[in-house]
């Protein structure tokens, strides 16, 4: 269970480090009012936890990741930085983590900064490997 008290740190240490650096053009002209800012936020399920295991991890996870965001980018962009975070996010739990007792299910909402959900990943993490939904 020790990996469990450090999972929500280490999650969101791997959001933060990813590169968020654009790949457009900057003489393209982009309607600003297409443009948004973005956050995630996270639930927990699963993993053989207690409830107050999963909603220690869930808002320790929302808490960290409040800090976080993406401001200023398409629905493109932002999707792309989503998808990759979660990627990242799912080749960090490739092996599997110990101590859970079956599957630990954490969904990832990306959402505007109005709380419209744009997209939704989930993470599958057992003692064997992770998946995403």
């Amino acid at each position: 269970m020790k990996a469990v008290k450090y999972l929500p740190l280490w999650l969101a240490m791997l959001i933060v480090t990813l590169c968020m650096a654009s790949c457009s053009n900057d003489d393209d002209e982009v309607d600003d009012q297409a443009l948004n800012d973005y956050y995630i936020e996270v639930e927990v399920s699963g993993g053989g936890l207690d409830s107050q295991e999963i909603n220690l991890i869930e808002s320790e996870l929302n808490t960290t990741l409040s800090d976080i965001g993406w401001e200023k980018l398409t629905k493109d962009e932002a999707i792309y930085y989503f998808d990759k975070a979660v990627k990242a996010m799912q080749y960090e739990f490739s092996e599997g983590v110990t101590g859970f007792a079956g599957t630990l299910h954490i969904t990832f909402h990306l959402k505007t900064s109005n709380g419209k959900t744009v997209k939704s990943s989930t993470l599958n993490i057992t003692k064997d490997g992770c998946t995403i939904d």
